[in-house]
């Protein structure tokens, strides 16, 4: 597989607030990776950078080869607070469809069917023409990713997606990931590790420095065995890779 990210050394701060240090990171194609970490840890702060919103004082990031800005349109982002005005009248479809950002907003026929296929591939297709801001926390969630897919994204950024969503809509969407993964590399920061126990490749944590914990197999198949379930257990005690060389008890596979 190709990467499709690749950080090297990374570090941000917020004035004399060090979030980031010596970040290091290869991420490759069709991938889905969980962060986890503490609040304050740098989670949400890493995404962005990724995503282009934020520089790095020092380090570099690249995104098919290419720093983060000139692969703005590669990257689809949904932050964690996606903040609308609820008397703004859009509809479903008006938003996937604002993926494709155009000149003058001129949308062409071609532009309208791939944005109706996308809705109905996103389970959307009962509220498209409903105004955006009577969805539920789950079909907003839906939306937002459909949004990135039009725009040919390969790279989808997820913060908290299910922040606000309850276990009917939060098994939607782990089935919506499911499904674009075969064209798209996931990375998705969240505290809610039981909705990526299934579906993730690897896990980070990160608070300032950066580990990998590594997934038991084994563990795996005597679990999904006795329960009927297909869940990956992760191995917090211990670690793959780290940027931090002071972590005290660390075993490197």
């Amino acid at each position: 597989m190709n990467s499709k990210i690749v950080i090297n050394d990374l570090s941000f701060s917020y004035g004399n607030n060090t979030v980031l240090k010596d970040i290091n990171l290869t991420v490759k194609e069709n991938q889905i990776i969980t962060i986890v970490g503490p609040n304050g840890g740098g989670k949400t702060t890493l995404l962005r950078l990724i995503a282009g919103l934020l520089v790095p004082d020092k380090g570099k990031i690249l995104i098919n080869g290419n720093p983060p800005k000139s692969n703005f349109g590669n990257i689809g982002y949904v932050p964690q607070y996606s903040h609308f005005d609820n008397k703004y009248p859009i509809t479903v479809f008006e938003v996937v469809l604002s993926g494709l950002i155009k000149p003058f907003g001129f949308y062409s026929k071609t532009d309208k069917l791939k944005t109706e296929e996308l809705i109905e591939y996103a389970g959307l297709e009962s509220v498209k023409n409903k105004s955006f801001n009577s969805l539920s926390g789950g079909q907003s969630q839906r939306m937002l990713i459909a949004r990135a897919l039009v725009s040919d994204a390969d790279i989808l950024l997820l913060d908290e997606p299910t922040s606000n969503i309850d276990s009917s809509n939060e098994k939607n969407l782990g089935n919506l990931l499911m499904n674009i993964r075969e064209k798209m590399t996931i990375l998705i920061v969240t505290h809610d590790t039981g909705f990526v126990s299934s579906i993730t490749d690897r896990v980070f944590c990160i608070n300032k420095h950066m580990v990998e914990h590594p997934i038991d197999l084994n563990l795996d198949e005597i679990i999904s065995s006795s329960y009927g379930a297909s869940t990956k257990v992760v191995r917090h005690d211990r670690v793959i890779s780290s940027s931090d060389n002071n972590i005290h008890g660390k075993t490197n596979d």
